[in-house]
């Protein structure tokens, strides 16, 4: 049986009772899964003897634009959680079905203690489409948003700061195996993904990272967001300073130039508590020279700090990560085992006058 890597040693053992105290369940350790079978995703649904539905207030009361939102809701990609799991893996032992690496394999929820685990990243993600097969006419209006609900997220940078399980490309570029399917079946297509972009690269990989996304002639984001985990940083392994940015080898946005469908970019800065005080002078050292920090979009148009740097312009949120990285611990880190982490938020946005030209 396939447990995930990531899952507790609780879940491995919960699996290991169930097996040992059901002594009359039969498992056919010899099936073999056919690979083979694939979904005609040509197949036609004869809507004409759809039911209208008319007595469903989601129909009958709530307006197209509303019942959207729901689908789009009930639709949205999702983490598993590890509580989800022992679930599904309690149900697959009772139900004597064989989880094998030829089979499906389900999410992993990622251990603590990498560089890729963080808020919006406890593990691989998901879209649920049960909901396609509720009825046709709910068929008919969600069957294109499983596509437009994948957030294309990509990690830039050695191997060990991606997720297990995904894909390595050509420019130390990983890509989570669905998204990696989504992109070549829309290969021909240019400009047909809009899906959000979130790019996750260490500091040296920023320039080339912006690069290969408007190389992805498929992919039209209105929005970007990339995220400077606290491991991104240079020398963060050594405590170095961040700030100021004009004396750190920081990165710059002269050089990018950002595919003409970006409405926004969204910069998430992570550091430690203990920097809080060096990562706001570098927030405010940003804003400060705003002029040197728009962003340059391919059709000549500029992407601009939003807001003053202060609460106008800068959101925060925090959250509590590990003091060991890949097992390996740090002096600076001190001696427990989770340390604060701060998070400053910073949009750029289309500057008014490019707004006009468009």
């Amino acid at each position: 049986m396939f447990v995930p890597s990531g899952s507790s040693s609780r879940i491995r053992k919960m699996v290991q009772n169930l097996k040992v105290s059901d002594k009359t369940a039969k498992v056919d350790n010899t099936a073999k899964v056919d690979n083979t079978a694939k979904v005609d995703n040509t197949a036609k649904i004869d809507m004409t003897n759809a039911n209208p539905q008319s007595q469903s207030p989601l129909f009958g009361t709530v307006p197209p634009e509303i019942r959207n939102e729901i689908f789009s809701l009930a639709i949205a990609e999702y983490t598993q959680s590890e509580q989800q799991i022992e679930w599904a893996l309690r149900a697959q032992v009772l139900e004597e079905t064989v989880w094998s690496e030829e089979a499906v394999k389900p999410p992993e929820t990622y251990l603590r203690d990498t560089y890729y685990r963080r808020p919006g990243q406890e593990g691989e993600k998901r879209v649920d489409v049960a909901l396609l097969r509720t009825c046709k006419l709910i068929w008919s209006e969600t069957k294109a948003l499983p596509e437009k609900a994948v957030e294309i997220a990509l990690w830039f940078g050695h191997n060990t700061r991606a997720p297990p399980r995904t894909i390595r490309k050509i420019n130390d570029l990983s890509v989570p195996g669905h998204v990696d399917r989504l992109m070549q079946k829309f290969e021909n297509q240019p400009s047909s993904l809009t899906n959000p972009v979130h790019i996750y690269a260490q500091m040296f990989k920023i320039r080339s990272a912006f690069g290969s996304l408007r190389r992805m002639h498929q992919v039209a984001p209105r929005e970007v967001t990339l995220t400077l985990r606290y491991t991104d940083w240079w020398f963060w392994e050594n405590n170095a300073a961040i700030y100021p940015v004009s004396s750190t080898p920081f990165f710059g946005t002269q050089d990018i130039v950002l595919p003409k469908s970006v409405e926004k970019v969204i910069i998430e800065f992570e550091h430690t508590e203990m920097k809080r005080q060096q990562l706001e002078g570098v927030i405010g050292e940003l804003y400060a020279k705003r002029n040197s920090w728009s962003w340059d979009r391919e059709d000549g148009a500029k992407l601009v700090m939003k807001g003053d740097g202060t609460e106008d312009g800068v959101r925060e949120w925090d959250w509590m990560g590990p003091t060991c990285f890949n097992n390996r611990r740090y002096t600076h880190h001190g001696t427990g085992d989770t340390m604060k982490m701060i998070v400053k938020v910073v949009e750029w946005v289309v500057e008014k006058s490019a707004e006009k030209d468009v």
